[in-house]
């Protein structure tokens, strides 16, 4: 499975903006950017994104930024994935079955790929950002 440079970008954006996370404030892209060595109008195309599906919103001006708009908790990693495309499309674009020089969509291949991942969604679904903030601050102080 392939995770895309927007999906690490998110978790990194979202992971900032977690530790930081108060409903009344934002946090500033700029910041972000620098902080987590990210090219600025490349992770303002994955910021818009997260904000078009609701994940995050954003003030304009000064003091303007970004916050989440629920709790770190509440956010899984799995849906960050869901909003960007992720591996869920890639598996379902690489087996149409209108594509006749593929084998069949039921053959052994499809299977054991839809299996695994099947598991790989399952695994993120455990993940909140709230216990990803700790496993990383745990992983720096290492």
């Amino acid at each position: 499975m392939r995770l895309t440079a927007q999906i690490e970008y998110a978790y990194w954006a979202l992971l900032d903006i977690s530790e930081r996370y108060n409903p009344e404030t934002t946090v500033n892209l700029n910041e972000i950017s620098e902080r987590n060595g990210i090219p600025e109008k490349y992770l303002l195309q994955v910021m818009l994104k997260l904000k078009k599906q609701g994940m995050v919103r954003s003030r304009r001006g000064s003091g303007g930024g970004f916050q989440l708009t629920k709790p770190p908790e509440q956010i899984l990693l799995s849906e960050v994935v869901n909003i960007l495309g992720g591996a869920q499309k890639e598996v379902n674009t690489a087996f149409k079955e209108t594509n006749k020089s593929r084998p069949n969509t039921n053959g052994a291949f499809y299977t054991i790929w839809k299996s695994g991942q099947n598991a790989f969604f399952k695994e993120m679904k455990q993940y909140n950002f709230k216990t990803l903030l700790t496993r990383e601050k745990r992983a720096r102080n290492k």
